[in-house]
Formats: C-alpha cells, sequence, structure tokens
C-alpha cells in the first residue's frame, strides 16, 4: 500500500509540474512561468526574472499555442499546380520538388535570380543556422528579412556611427533623465531591440 501511495504521489508530481523558460519569440528575452498539469497549460510572466520582473506580452502568453494550434506545420507542403491546394509530403519530396524547380534557374547562370526571405523567428532559434547554410551555398546578392524591411535604416545609421550595422546602440531608459525617440513608436513595438520587457512601464517610471 505504502509502495502503492508512493507512486501515486509520484505520478501527480510529474503531471502537474512549473517550468521557467526565456521566451524565445523577440529579443526582449522575458521570463517564463509555465504551469503544466491535467487542465492544460498557463503560461504567465516570471516575478523573479531579474530582466523582465513578471512582464510578458500576448505572444508570450499564448506561446504553448504553437504546439496545440491544429493549423501547425507538421510536415512539408508542395501545391498542386492543378489544383491550387497544398499537400503534405515528405522531406526527401519536398527536397525533390525544390530541386527540379531550382535546376534550371541556376543553369541559366544568374544566381542573383535566387532570392532568400527569412523571419524574425530565425535569429531567436537554431532554425536561422540552416538558412545560413543554404544561403552560403547561393552566391545570391538578394537576401532579405523582417529586418530589410522595417529597420535597414536603423542599421545603416549604427554601421555609419558605430563601425557595424549590429552595433545598435541599448539606450539605458531605467536611470536616463531624458530620453529622445525619432521614427519609432515603443508603444507598438514594445521597445524593439531595446531589451527592455515592460518598455513603457520603465518610461512612466
Amino acid at each position: 500500500m505504502d509502495t502503492l501511495a508512493s507512486t501515486t504521489a509520484t505520478d501527480d508530481a510529474l503531471a502537474s509540474r512549473t517550468a521557467f523558460h526565456t521566451c524565445p519569440l523577440c529579443e526582449a528575452n522575458c521570463g517564463l512561468e509555465i504551469r503544466i498539469g491535467p487542465d492544460g497549460v498557463q503560461v504567465r510572466g516570471d516575478e523573479q526574472d531579474v530582466l523582465s520582473r513578471g512582464f510578458v506580452c500576448p505572444k508570450g502568453v499564448s506561446i504553448h499555442a504553437s504546439d496545440t494550434n491544429a493549423d501547425r506545420l507538421r510536415w512539408p507542403l508542395v501545391r498542386d499546380r492543378a489544383t491550387g491546394l497544398h499537400r503534405e509530403v515528405s522531406w526527401q519530396e519536398a527536397f525533390e520538388h525544390i530541386e527540379r524547380g531550382m535546376a534550371p534557374v541556376l543553369a541559366a547562370g544568374d544566381p542573383d535570380a535566387v532570392g532568400f526571405y527569412y523571419g524574425t523567428g530565425s535569429g531567436h532559434s537554431a532554425g536561422g543556422l540552416y538558412y545560413s547554410v543554404m544561403s552560403s551555398a547561393l552566391p545570391t546578392k538578394n537576401r532579405y528579412g523582417s529586418s530589410t524591411v522595417d529597420q535597414a535604416p536603423k542599421q545603416v545609421a549604427c554601421a555609419l556611427m558605430f563601425g557595424h550595422s549590429m552595433t545598435v546602440p541599448i539606450p539605458d531608459i531605467d536611470h536616463c533623465s531624458h530620453l529622445l525617440i525619432l521614427g519609432a513608436n515603443p508603444a507598438v513595438s514594445n521597445g524593439s531591440l531595446f531589451t527592455a520587457p515592460g518598455v513603457l512601464q520603465r518610461m512612466k517610471a
């Protein structure tokens, strides 16, 4: 009986647990407290996190939905030209499909006929490594991403002022007495590139 009770207690402990994680969805790096139990997953800001101090945005709160969403992509999709519909295929078939489409383009001799576009998430996960390998294999000048859409001027200015496009200064908004913002709205961007979770509360303070 004691053994059974002990086993049940262990199972309950495994079924209900709390995990701590750093949100990977943007550069704010908010701390997350993730409670996992029989009723599902609950996510909230980690009040003990020294950077975010319990702040979390709507994306962080719903991060677990990326795993459970019925529309999540679990296999490569290939569009059927006849019907226009996408169908799931194996990775082998997906790469064969890419090769059939890319080979004639590359054989024509113009590498710039190929363009790459990458999203924000690739900069915050190991997925970005695959982009680097693939883009290095093709000497195209056409490489685009979320940064080229919304922050290229900032990076050009940083390159001219500080010597490198990624040398982005981070203001110490917790201790400054005057903050001048040009061409940005931290209420919308949540202080993107500030690395300051809860930026509006910090600015008001």
